[in-house]
C-alpha cells in the first residue's frame, strides 16, 4: 500500500536549482543568404568553408545575457569554431568547456 509523504517528511533543498541558458553563437564570417549562385561542387566546398568559419569581426554578447551570466556558471560549447568563440565572449577570460557532445546535428551541404 502507497504511503502519502507529509510535506514536513521531505529532504530540504539547501538551494535553488541552477538555470540553464542555450546560446546561439553570433554571426559567421560566411553567411549563408549572402552566398553566390553556385553548382553543387562549388556549394559543397563553400559549406565546408562556412561550417569553419569564424565569427564576423565585431561581434559581442548581448549585455542582457552577460548580466544573467554569473561568476559561478559553468559554461560548455559545442566544438565548432564559432560556438567555442562566442562561448569565450560570455565566458570573459573563464575557463570553458568543449565538447563535441554540443554540436548541431549536421546539415547536408
Amino acid at each position: 500500500m502507497d504511503v502519502a509523504v507529509k510535506p514536513e517528511a521531505r529532504a530540504m533543498k539547501t538551494a535553488r536549482p541552477g538555470r540553464i541558458i542555450v546560446v546561439r553563437h553570433g554571426r559567421p564570417v560566411v553567411i549563408p543568404k549572402e552566398a553566390p549562385p553556385m553548382k553543387w561542387r562549388a556549394y559543397r566546398d563553400w559549406w565546408q568553408a562556412y561550417e569553419q568559419s569564424s565569427l564576423k569581426d565585431g561581434q559581442t554578447c548581448p549585455e542582457s545575457l552577460l548580466k544573467v551570466i554569473g561568476d559561478d556558471a559553468v559554461i560548455l560549447s559545442s566544438a565548432r569554431p564559432r560556438a567555442i568563440q562566442t562561448a569565450g565572449h560570455l565566458g570573459r577570460g573563464r575557463n570553458v568547456l568543449h565538447d563535441p557532445m554540443f554540436n548541431e546535428a549536421p546539415l547536408p551541404p
